[in-house]
């Protein structure tokens, strides 16, 4: 499926294939949500792990290419947040911690990503408090100390990580 998404991406029905991974990407996330609330935490993990799948595929997008910008960042964030929180819901705190921290990283590469659009930029430049803010809530909830916390903010910044590769 992701395979046929990015060479739909390379046509002209572009836009149209992009409708579809955001209501592929909506669906998972919602399938995983409705598990998460009726606690089946593991069952909540697959259709988390195809909405990443599927929302890290979106941000490659708009990071080469400039297509569905205004969404893809927050989609990232969003499904990386989602795996924390179930993660963090079945004790696996360091775990939860890692897809926090691969959120935080990768909105922090995509705000100074030099050949990406400048709107692309942007619209990372305002996910990343979002998303620096719950790496802090992990961190307090965990009982890290302010240099610690402080450390975490230092790691983000010097160390952004591109998503992954096709």
């Amino acid at each position: 499926m992701i395979r046929s998404f990015e060479a739909k991406l390379q046509t002209a029905d572009a836009p149209q294939t992009l409708a579809w991974a955001y209501k592929e990407y909506a669906s998972a996330l919602r399938a995983g949500n409705e598990a998460f609330a009726e606690g089946a935490h593991r069952a909540a993990m697959a259709p988390y792990a195809k909405a990443l799948r599927i929302a890290e595929r979106l941000f490659q997008r708009a990071a080469q290419c400039g297509l569905g910008v205004e969404s893809a960042a927050s989609a990232l964030v969003d499904a990386r947040h989602n795996i924390s929180e179930n993660l963090r819901r079945q004790g696996r705190f360091e775990e939860a911690f890692t897809h926090l921290l691969a959120a935080a990283r990768t909105i922090c590469w995509g705000r100074t990503a030099s050949k990406a659009e400048e709107r692309f930029r942007d619209t990372c430049e305002r996910e990343l408090p979002r998303v620096m803010e719950a790496v802090v809530g992990h961190l307090q909830m965990t009982g890290a100390t302010p240099e610690q916390i402080a450390e975490a903010y230092r790691m983000v910044s010097l160390n952004p990580m591109r998503p992954c590769a096709d």
